[in-house]
């Protein structure tokens, strides 16, 4: 029980894959890992891309400095988010299954063995 309470704190509170990995599930582990990366790597992709789209709709307009940030952000707020609303889902759905998996994979089997 204490390996899969390790375990589902690896995977839950610092990265998915790392409770796969340490009980001992490799290949898992490491996909889990790649996969994070990857959706991280998407995550600022799509936030730049939406950052960049903000300040080309604001064009030639300079503001004074000290409203830069507030236009910016309503700027940011008027344009759709879907891609990095996907992108966080399955961030999410990535996480939980991590958890949940290396829940499941540090419990004791029933010959006594996690596995």
């Amino acid at each position: 029980m204490k390996r899969a309470i390790i375990a589902v704190l690896l995977s839950g509170l610092v990265l998915p894959g790392l409770g796969q990995l340490y009980t001992g599930r490799l290949r898992r582990g490491g996909l889990l890992i790649a996969a994070m990366s990857l959706l991280v790597m998407a995550l600022l992709a799509a936030f730049f891309l939406s950052l960049n789209r903000a300040a080309a709709a604001l064009g030639d307009q300079l503001p004074p400095a000290g409203e830069r940030l507030s236009l910016l952000a309503k700027t940011l707020a008027s344009q759709s988010q879907t891609g990095l609303i996907i992108v966080l889902g399955l961030m999410l759905a990535c996480w939980v299954f991590g958890i949940v998996d290396a829940w499941r994979g540090g419990r004791p089997r029933a010959g006594g063995e996690a596995r």
